[in-house]
C-alpha cells in the first residue's frame, strides 16, 4: 500500500522539465487516475528524454515511458517503453516501438527512468552528473 507521502512526492515531479548543456531535456509528466486494468497503480505518466534540435530547443524524443496506448501485441496494462532508435554513427534520431514493462510502483519507474536518462547522457559526451542544470516545474498538481 502506497502511503500519502509517497504519492505526493511522485505528483510533485508533473510538469518536471529538466534542461541539460547542449539542449537535451527531460519532461516528467503524471497525475492520479483511478485504477483500472490499463493503470492498475493508478497513475497515467509520460517521461520523456528529448534531443536538441538544431537551435538548440528541445526536439524529437529519444527515450520515453508511458501509459498513452498498449504496446504493440498487448491490451493491458498500458505502461511501456520507447528505446532510443540511432542512425548512423550511432546518433539518436527518434524512438522504436513501445514495448512492455513491468511496474513495481511510479516511484520506482521513475527512478529508473531517469537512471536510463543520465546512462544515455553520458554516452553522447553530456557529462550530466555535473552539468549547469535549469529545472522548471509547471505540474497540474502543484497547489494554486
Amino acid at each position: 500500500m502506497r502511503s500519502q507521502g509517497q504519492i505526493e512526492s511522485v505528483l510533485g515531479f508533473d510538469g518536471t522539465h529538466i534542461r541539460f548543456d547542449g539542449g537535451y531535456e527531460i519532461c516528467i509528466e503524471v497525475r492520479r487516475v483511478a485504477p483500472d486494468a490499463r493503470a492498475p497503480h493508478g497513475f497515467r505518466y509520460s517521461f520523456v528524454l528529448r534531443r536538441p534540435n538544431a537551435d538548440g530547443t528541445p526536439g524529437k524524443r529519444i527515450l520515453g515511458y508511458d501509459n498513452a496506448h498498449a504496446p504493440a501485441g498487448v491490451t493491458q496494462p498500458f505502461d511501456h517503453v520507447h528505446k532510443t532508435k540511432t542512425g548512423p554513427g550511432g546518433s539518436p534520431i527518434g524512438v522504436r516501438d513501445g514495448t512492455p514493462v513491468k511496474v513495481e510502483s511510479v516511484n520506482e519507474l521513475i527512478g529508473r527512468f531517469m537512471e536510463e536518462c543520465y546512462s544515455r547522457l553520458r554516452s553522447l559526451g553530456i557529462d550530466a552528473d555535473n552539468a549547469q542544470l535549469t529545472v522548471t516545474t509547471r505540474g497540474r498538481n502543484q497547489p494554486k
